[in-house]
């Protein structure tokens, strides 16, 4: 059996042991990142993440997990134009255009 072992800035998770394996096996692990909503677009984390032998604490690999923020843009609506639509008038106010239907 294997501990796990992360660090990280970020809030990232991973199984608390991982095993048993025998000698040259591998196992794939998932680990899960949180990105906090302060992070902006391109901002950066790398957790290492440590296995450590529970029969030999001499005995240890790790890894790194870079995950990266992918922030969208921030939208922008526009204005609605309608084009060849049907409607029986318009009156402007003050601070908008009303379009009343037929």
């Amino acid at each position: 059996m294997l501990d796990v072992t992360v660090n990280a800035l970020w809030p990232t998770g991973a199984p608390a042991t991982v095993g048993p394996l025998a000698a040259g096996e591998g196992r794939d692990v998932v680990a899960t990142v949180a990105i906090p909503a302060s992070a902006g677009d391109g901002n950066q984390d790398v957790a290492t993440i440590t296995f450590t032998s529970q029969g030999d604490g001499t005995v240890s690999a790790a890894t790194m997990l870079t995950t990266t923020a992918n922030v969208p843009a921030s939208c922008v609506y526009l204005p609605l134009v309608l084009r060849n639509a049907q409607f029986g008038g318009v009156r402007k106010q003050p601070d908008r255009v009303v379009i009343y239907p037929e």
